[in-house]
Formats: structure tokens, sequence, C-alpha cells
């Protein structure tokens, strides 16, 4: 394949089976991306900042999907990168040097906006940013154009050799379509990410409920307005389903039929992107929300890789998962050095898992998507990244920082990267005013005796001291709050709360002042007597009787 340079691998390419599915759902083949060589893409790319770097560390080698389409007429194939995090179909414009030398690589699929008779100009530039697994960060612009989409369902022989024949073309649709130029017009930015966004890849497909109709949308209609997602970042085919999953599946492979029966549907909810709600999200047992929620905000993003959670609940989850080495100290354990450079702000912490314990067994991720819903099951096994040439492996997780001004802590969703759903196959029903996410596992729950057994490499629970209460969530123990008692202060060694020194002393002084005065008073007491004694007595003669100014 043409455009893409040796530090990049462009896309996998694997033949789908031959299913034969139902006229309810139909199937168009997907194609795993990802980065392989990293300290090449550092070469490559000369990556001098910190963002670039970041990219070349860990994000590079996460996974992300492209499925097939052709757009404009006469048709030209294109492979976009499918985003359930936006709504666009963003197209690099071979016209506007979208594709040209010198630019990120492309998979040699790139659109060409002059050659298509039936493509319409706008004549209006819109801008657009995007954000991938935290640190990636990509702002843009691009000139608002319409063109005939159709999409590829899978081939009657199951045949896709790379070159992008197989395939049938279903029906076209006009839609809008999002035409880029080069980056180095300055319409895009910044430059050094933007071979991660794409993945080699043509342009990118969101199929989020956002925004105004598109083809996307007009070919979901036709398909009772779901889709799924079946994702498979190793031999395994992964595919785009189209279709209803209400009524059950026929005529479709055995894991899909054995998946479709553990289906479990989100709560709807009426949003702009695919939403849901989790209830709690626990590992070794222990809820990582906390005594103060059952629940979080979730949003499903395909075009990221990685499980983002707030700030807190990132600190929470490594509390107990015991093997985890990390760049920050995390209840009383130092920070590990050698893999990630110290964190020094919540998103740059980095947890990953040492090569003397690659067999370890970890713990699973636990949550519902409602509370009578049973329990899924997600093993931290499924988010650690491929090993580095040292053997480590970092954990495909990110911490989002919670800045308090203006919003709640819940406003700072969980975010389901491909990582985290490629053990389901997830369906999205984008129904109008219903929109729900639906998770089915692919492998049967463990059970409770594996998870009992998966329970001996959480941390172990900490012992808490003097008036501290134990936390649950991040396994740690916290100490009274004893500034809200007037005039106490913890105490480092018994941790309880005790008088400050100067209420000490204050106590001291009044006490001193207090006893001084009960001996000044008891003084008075047997004093005060006598003197009215003394002084009636000289004032008498001596019959008793008050003494006159004769006598």
């Amino acid at each position: 394949m043409g455009g893409a340079t040796a530090a990049w691998v462009a896309f996998g390419v694997a033949t789908y089976p031959h299913l034969v599915f139902s006229l309810a759902l139909t199937s168009i083949p997907l194609f795993p991306r990802r980065y392989l060589n990293c300290s090449a893409c550092r070469e490559a790319r000369e990556c001098d900042s910190s963002s670039c770097a970041e990219v070349c560390e860990s994000p590079c080698i996460g996974w992300r999907y492209a499925a097939p389409l052709d757009v404009g007429t006469p048709s030209q194939r294109i492979f976009a990168v499918v985003d359930t995090g936006s709504h666009l179909l963003l197209a690099r414009d071979r016209a506007r040097g979208g594709c040209a030398p010198g630019e990120p690589p492309s998979d040699g699929f790139c659109f060409n906006s002059s050659a298509s008779t039936t493509l319409t100009s706008l004549g209006a530039r819109n801008t657009f940013s995007y954000v991938l697994d935290v640190t990636i960060r990509i702002a843009g612009q691009f000139l608002d154009a319409t063109d005939q989409v159709s999409f590829l369902s899978e081939a009657s022989d199951g045949a896709w050799d790379g070159e992008g024949s197989g395939g049938e073309p279903m029906d076209s649709f006009e839609g809008q379509v999002a035409l880029l130029a080069a980056p180095s017009s300055g319409l895009l930015v910044p430059a050094a990410l933007l071979p991660f966004f794409w993945a080699d890849a043509g342009g990118v497909l969101g199929t989020s409920p956002s925004g105004s109709p598109t083809a996307w949308k007009a070919l979901l209609a036709a398909h009772a307005d779901t889709f799924a997602l079946d994702l498979n970042r190793d031999e395994a085919p992964s595919a785009l389903l189209l279709g209803s999953w209400e009524d059950g599946l026929t005529g479709v492979s055995d894991e899909l039929q054995q998946a479709a029966t553990r289906l479990q549907w989100s709560e709807p909810q009426v949003s702009s992107f695919h939403e849901l709600l989790v209830f709690n999200l626990s590992v070794c047992s222990s809820s990582l929300f906390g005594a103060s929620s059952g629940w979080w905000t979730a949003i499903v993003d395909s075009g990221s890789s990685c499980f983002t959670v707030p700030a807190n609940i990132f600190y929470n989850l490594f509390s107990w998962v015991a093997v985890a080495e990390c760049n920050f100290a995390r209840g009383g354990i130092a920070p590990s050095v050698g893999y990630a450079p110290p964190a020094e702000t919540e998103e740059e912490r980095r947890c990953w898992l040492a090569a003397s314990d690659a067999t370890a067994q970890l713990p699973a991720l636990t949550f519902r998507l409602a509370e009578t819903m049973p329990q899924l099951q997600l093993p931290l096994e499924q988010l650690l990244l491929p090993p580095t040439p040292t053997g480590e492996r970092e954990f495909c997780v990110r911490a989002k920082s919670f800045r308090p001004e203006g919003y709640t802590p819940k406003q700072v969703p969980l975010v389901l990267g491909t990582m985290v759903i490629e053990p389901f196959v997830t369906v999205f029903d984008m129904t109008q005013d219903r929109h729900r996410v639906g998770m089915a596992p692919k492998s049967a729950p463990l059970s409770a005796a594996e998870i009992e057994q998966q329970h001996g490499e959480c941390a172990v629970v900490v012992s808490c001291t003097g008036q501290q209460r134990y936390v649950a969530a991040s396994n740690s123990c916290e100490d009274p709050d004893c500034g809200s008692r007037y005039v106490q202060e913890l105490d480092p060694e018994s941790r309880v709360c005790v008088p400050t020194e100067g209420f000490r002393v204050a106590t001291l002084i009044v006490l001193g002042l207090l006893a001084f005065g009960e001996l000044l008073f008891q003084e008075l007491h047997q004093r005060l007597p006598n003197r009215i004694q003394r002084t009636a007595a000289r004032g008498r003669n001596a019959h008793g009787l008050p003494a006159t100014s004769e006598e």
C-alpha cells in the first residue's frame, strides 16, 4: 500500500469469514489499526514536544478500527476510522493536498473532491476539535460539502485483498462530507499528532447521534436506527453490524447468537453522544465511586483506545492493583521510576506491569448498566498495551483532572475506548428520544470461585489506627477531621485528635487563674466575718449596748 512509511503500520487486513446474516443484520468489515514501533515513531516524527512524546510512548499502540466506504461519483474508495465520539464524515482531500508527499502518511486511499461530479460545495468553512485518550487534542477547519456516500457490506466470498476490492456497495446516500486540506496549510494542528489521529486512514466516520442528517444516519434509518461494534484486536475479524437486536438474531454465527443472549441495555438517555450510566464500578469487591455515589455517566468513544476516568477514580483503581507500578504515590507506596517520568499533574499519571510480573493474574473490573442488571466483567488484562522492548506493559487507563469551576465531578464522564468495549459486542440504539447502549459479553462470566481466586492479586486491606476511618474505594485510611473540632489537632503517632499546644497552654493558664481565684475567695470568706465581728465589738459598751458619745 502506498503512502505509509516504515515507521507506521497502515492497517492490518484480515478476511472476514462469510456469515449468513438475516435480513435484519448487515455486516460491514472493520480493519484494526495501530502503530507498532514507537521508537521509530519518535525518530520519524521528531517528537520534541511533551504531547508528541506522549503519542510516541503509549497511545500510538492503541487500537482503532477503519471501515471501507465509497465517496463521490464515480465512487472513490477510502477507509475511515469509526468514531462513536463525533458525527462528522471527515475526508482528507487530495485536491487540497490532504495526502500529498510530506504530509502525514496515508494508506493510499484518499478522496479527490475535484474528481467527483456529484460533489456540492456549500462554501462554508467550519471548525472542529477532537480529544482522544485525554492528551491527544486536534483542532482544525474543514470545507463543508455534500456528496454521495455508500458503505460496503461483507463480500459474497468474504474476501478482502487489502487493495480495496471485495465488498458489496449498499445504497448510496447524499450526506455531508467535511473536506480537509493539507496540515501544512495550518488548518490542522498540531501536525505532530495527526499520524495518530488519522491512523493512516483517509478519514474519520463519526457515528454519534449529534449533528445534522448525514449519510450515516440515512443508512441507519433503513436498519432500525441500530448498529453494533464487534471489535477484535487479534486475528479474529472485526465488524460493524447494522440492524435491530430486539427480537434476537437468526442465521448468524454461534458466537453472535450466544452474545445476543447476554445483551444488556443501559437506561435511555437524551444526549448528543452515545451516553450511558455505569453503576457500581468495582474492583476487588470495592466500589471505585466511593460512598458518595452508586453511578457515573459514561461515553463510548471508539476514536480513543483507553479507559479514561476522573482522577480520583484512577487513584482508587490502582490503589487496589497491588502488582501495578505507578509514577505517583499511592497510599504510602512510593512512585516507581524508569518506565515513565514522575507525574507532575493528575493527567500525567501512568501505571504499568513490570516484565517480571508478566504472568500475574489481575483482578477484573465489574459494573452494571442498571441497578437491577446482572454484573458485567472487564478483565484488567484487556487494558494492557503490548510490551515495550524491555517487557513493561502499560495499562491503557487515563486520568482526567476535575476542575470544579462551573460543574460537578459527574460531568467528567468515564470514556470507554476500543480496548474497553472489545470484550463485548456493543450495540447502539439511535432511535429518536431513546438513545441507549447495549453490551453483550462475548464470553461467559467468571464464576464466583474464579473471581475469588483473582482477589489473591488484590492489595492487602490496610489497617487503620486511632480515630482513622477506613475508605474501601481507595483501600486507605482517612484521618479524622480534627480541624472541624475546636482547638484540636491530629497526633501524628496515635492518629487521634488531641488538644492543640496553644489550647493546652491556655487551659493551664485558665486553670491557674481559677485556682488563684478559689484561694482568694476562701481567704475573703474567712477574713470578712472576722473583720465584721471586730468592727461590731468596738462599737458596743461593757453592757453589750451600743456605745454613746457621752461614754
